[in-house]
């Protein structure tokens, strides 16, 4: 073994022991999986794992299954490789990975036979008066009994044994080794339209037998989270709600040497409160006096009785007040007056006083009176939102239609005002169940809202796009949100064009597939990557048009680029004026404008709506009151389809189209020259028609996955891609601007190239299925035949002079 090896061995292994692995011996760096027995495990165990590649970047990962270890290691950090070390690491990374994940599957998969086999041959009627029932005074729900130990079978959502846990007369509990347990659970109870999720069996069967509630038991906090998001999936429409544990008593003792402990975290409230934010779930917890060693609502019975168990749990199954998570204060941690009914955690107001509002699970209710008036169907309030200047208030609302399918809105508080009439309007077409109709009942509405106090903050945005770290989408905030909460507020509930149907799988194998070796269907898809990379390079804005005959494929092109992002309603049409326009791009800030027919658009329009597009900014307006509005802004590339140029479409409507606007919305010719007109090749089908009419109907099926998890991967390297990106850019205009070439061509091919950058970057992704390169030749091929459309290198003005010229002669 050379000094190098060595070396970056030796580090390896320091890196495995610091993370608590010791006991692999000297690591092997052939780039494969390697198994171990962890110091500490039972003898024959392999619950260590490893996966080192040697070489000029020497890096790898390592982990363990049993302890839910996953770390990656590399002896160079990411910032100091080149652009080419960086690919072959990402490289590394996913092949580790894919590893990593075949084994377990393989593992989980055998230990899933092995716990059926247990399951089968167990006994099915417990003995009541197992030690471990008796002293946790609880029954046996769905368990059996294998061997002296209580069997807890560990299933999916569709209900499939994945693992058992193990549970002795002493309470000891093992799970079964190498078992699966993420996203498993045991459920207690059958279907209802609420039910409580716990970390352990005797919390579950406490709060089952009390209640009558079913209770999903997920085993340990760190699956709390999973399984509340599978139980989501799978059972829409149900109330979840957490019930913790209080872990308040810091039982460790302080160390030998005399140094202080570190401040003691209450792991039971801080996991859960964590849960039930990502969640968006109820949360409870019992409260206890400070000096007892008691943690969970099974504790809680078996000291204190049942009815202390239905006070605890009141807070979130009476429905008072916002639903919103639980958030415990420093007071939840001393519990100084623990077993009053003051202390008591409730959704009530925040200074302790009564609502007049009691939030039922059927509805919103007024009980200011000695008949409750029902105001309207279930509505929370779950956060108080505001801008980053502390300004544009607003508040947080959620609500399930008739279909069972929540709905999240960030309403402005401004539409509080009046008679409300717009909030009314917004709510009922978010699906909304029903709104009282009298005058007493809408204006109870208003209060409702206004008056409901919620700790929790979020911090509203006006447009979808990149707010520092986070890309906001309607629907799902992806990336950093800092330290808190990221929500897209809007005064109507706006449509959400960024849909999503079907797997990424589905897209790469039924659209992806057939995009590649076709130019115009790559370079329309990767405008949808390069979207979202304008802010990160700084660069402008712009679109190209797709002009030629009819059945050339142009629909077809810019319906493959609208599947990137969402469904058939992505597409927007040129038949709209340019203030109408303005709001459709504000809604596609940082993402692909799409529209269809530029034929059908007022030609005298059409130049003066590229430019505004383009250059991302809408006209100053005055108010009602006679100041100035503030200006709509956007960052978007558009995708045009026509059967004329700009040029020509805006002559035939008496305007001479300017250098800028051809600059700024550049046409291509669909047709490639060959047989197929706008595609290359069509692969296994017969023929171009068939191909288009074949992506017709899978686009309308298989969409919007890509462009998401384009985003998800995007948004953890945003600063050091952005180098990637501009070489990517520097590299096209390089290669294929002639010296001499007027500055208007330069201008253009930094757009070609920044699209070929966002179809390269999506492709190292593994978002497109296709083969790295495929962009850049694309972009290559489009470049091509957009500077011989337009007819040289030289500048437009000189080009219409000299046409000017020859006409007059």
């Amino acid at each position: 073994m050379n000094a190098i090896t060595s070396n970056h061995v030796i580090a390896f292994s320091d890196a495995m022991v610091a993370a608590g692995l010791s006991g692999c011996g000297t690591p092997v760096d052939d780039g494969q999986l390697h198994r171990f027995k962890v110091e500490g495990d039972k003898t024959g165990s392999e619950n260590g794992w490893y996966l080192l590649y040697g070489g000029e970047i020497p890096a790898g990962a390592f982990g363990c299954w049993k302890r839910d270890i996953q770390e990656r290691w590399c002896s160079k950090t990411r910032k100091s490789m080149s652009m080419s070390e960086r690919s072959r690491y990402d490289k590394q990374l996913r092949q580790a990975r894919a590893l990593r994940l075949k084994e377990e599957a393989r593992r989980h998969s055998d230990t899933a036979k092995i716990c059926a086999g247990i399951w089968e041959r167990a006994n099915t009627a417990v003995d009541e008066s197992f030690p471990y029932l008796q002293r946790k005074q609880v029954k046996a729900h769905g368990l059996r009994e294998y061997k002296g130990r209580l069997l807890v079978p560990m299933c999916d959502a569709q209900g499939n044994l994945w693992s058992l846990q193990f549970i002795d007369s002493e309470g000891e509990k093992r799970f079964k080794t190498d078992g699966k347990k993420k996203g498993c659970f045991h459920l207690i109870g059958g279907p209802a339209d609420q039910l409580y999720l716990c970390e352990g069996y005797a919390t579950g069967a406490t709060i089952h037998e009390v209640t009558g509630k079913p209770v999903a038991v997920a085993f340990d906090s760190g699956n709390l989270l999973e399984v509340a998001r599978s139980i989501e999936r799978h059972y829409p429409g149900v109330e979840v709600i957490l019930a913790a544990d209080n872990d308040h008593l810091d039982k460790r003792q302080p160390p030998a040497n005399g140094k202080t402990l570190p401040p003691y975290k209450n792991t039971g409230l801080v996991t859960g409160v964590n849960v039930a934010q990502k969640a968006g779930i109820l949360m409870t917890f019992p409260r206890f006096y400070p000096d007892q060693d008691l943690s969970d609502f099974n504790d809680l019975y078996v000291t204190q009785g049942k009815e202390a168990v239905e006070q605890a749990l009141q807070s979130s199954s009476d429905g008072f007040g916002s639903v919103s998570p639980y958030i415990p204060t420093d007071q939840d941690n001393d519990s100084s007056n623990a077993g009053t009914d003051a202390e008591q955690p409730t959704f009530l107001e925040s200074d302790g006083e009564y609502s007049l509002f009691n939030v039922r699970e059927h509805g919103v209710f007024y009980v200011d009176e000695d008949t409750p008036v029902k105001i309207c169907a279930r509505l929370d309030v779950t956060a108080k939102t505001r801008d980053a200047d502390n300004g544009q208030w607003g508040r947080l609302l959620e609500w399930c239609d008739d279909d069972g399918h929540r709905h999240q809105w960030a309403m402005p508080m401004e539409m509080l005002a009046g008679n409300g009439e717009d909030l009314r309007k917004a709510l009922l077409r978010g699906g909304l169940p029903f709104i009282a109709s009298t005058h007493k009942g809408r204006k109870l509405l208003q209060d409702y809202i206004s008056t409901q106090e919620v700790k929790t903050r979020a911090r509203c945005v006006s447009m979808t796009g990149w707010h520092g770290k986070a890309f906001v989408l309607p629907d799902q905030v992806i990336g950093d949100q800092a330290n808190e909460k990221v929500i897209l507020q809007t005064s109507a509930g706006e449509y959400n064009h960024f849909k999503q149907s079907g797997s990424l799988e589905e897209w790469q194998q039924l659209i992806g597939r057939y995009c590649i070796g076709n130019s115009r269907l790559i370079f329309a898809a990767s405008m949808a990557f390069a979207a979202p990379l304008l802010s990160l390079v700084g660069a402008e804005g712009g679109g190209f048009n797709f002009r030629g005959d009819s059945a050339e494929g142009k629909s077809t092109a810019l319906q493959v680029a609208c599947s990137v992002c969402g469904g058939r309603d992505y597409l927007h049409t040129w038949r709209a004026t340019g203030n109408g326009l303005e709001g459709t791009a504000v809604n596609h800030n940082d993402a692909l404008l799409a529209l269809d027919e530029m034929d059908e658009a007022d030609g005298s329009e059409v130049g003066n709506i590229a430019y505004m597009l383009a250059n991302g900014m809408g006209k100053q307006r005055a108010d009602r009151d006679g100041g100035t509005r503030l200006k709509k802004q956007w960052r978007t590339l558009f995708i045009s389809s026509g059967e004329s140029s700009v040029a020509e479409h805006m002559r035939a409507s008496g305007k001479q189209a300017k250098a800028g606007q051809e600059v700024r919305l550049a046409d291509i010719p669909m047709n490639t020259g060959g047989q197929y007109k706008g595609f290359e090749t069509v692969h296994d089908l017969s023929g171009g028609a068939e191909l288009a009419n074949y992506l017709k109907e899978v686009t309308a099926n298989y969409y919007g996955t890509p462009l998401r998890a384009y985003l998800a991967a995007l948004a953890g390297e945003q600063e050091s891609v952005a180098a990637e990106i501009k070489e990517i850019r520097d590299r096209f205009i390089q290669e294929m601007v002639p010296a001499g070439a007027d500055g208007q061509v330069s201008r253009v091919a930094a757009r070609f190239g920044l699209i070929a950058a966002g179809g390269e970057l999506a492709s190292r992704y593994q978002v497109t299925g296709w083969p790295s390169g495929e962009s850049e030749q694309a972009a290559r091929i489009c470049f091509k035949a957009w500077l011989e459309h337009r007819g040289g290198t030289g500048s437009i003005e000189d080009k219409r002079l000299l046409e000017q010229i020859v006409g007059f002669f």
